[in-house]
């Protein structure tokens, strides 16, 4: 099966134990800002931390931990996957800054670059985490 319908993903690279456990080390990192941000209340250095994303982060860094621990293909998907939904939440955010309305998350460009940065290596992780035979 592919993912993204990519067919030609690597299998085995060698270097997915590094792409597992920088999956498993965002995941921390999200988890320790969704925390800060739920005790702070305010900027989270530099970085206006709501509760809504606050807890979106929380859960987005469970995620990518418990795949890290889990290993193996369905990790990789599941990074892979979220890699993409956190990107998508950050153009969402990004095209709604500016609104009062539609800025749901009360996100700012510094939380934007979080998603961005946070998606782009749960891509990676996923991309490069696959492990097994390659699929002809």
């Amino acid at each position: 099966m592919s993912m993204f319908g990519l067919r030609t993903l690597p299998v085995d690279h060698r270097l997915h134990p590094v792409y597992r456990v920088l999956g498993a080390v965002v995941g921390l990192l999200l988890i320790a800002f969704a925390v800060v941000g739920f005790v702070v209340s305010g900027d989270v250095l530099g970085a206006p931390a709501s509760t809504a994303l606050c807890a979106i982060c929380l859960v987005a860094g469970a995620v990518m931990v418990l795949a890290a621990v889990q290993g193996g293909n369905a990790a990789a998907q599941v990074n892979a996957y979220l890699g993409a939904a956190l990107i998508v939440l950050g153009f969402v955010c990004m095209l709604t800054m500016h609104t009062d309305g539609a800025n749901f998350l009360d996100a700012s460009m510094a939380d934007v670059v979080i998603l961005f940065v946070a998606g782009v290596v749960g891509l990676a992780a996923g991309f490069y985490g696959r492990v097994g035979e390659p699929v002809h």
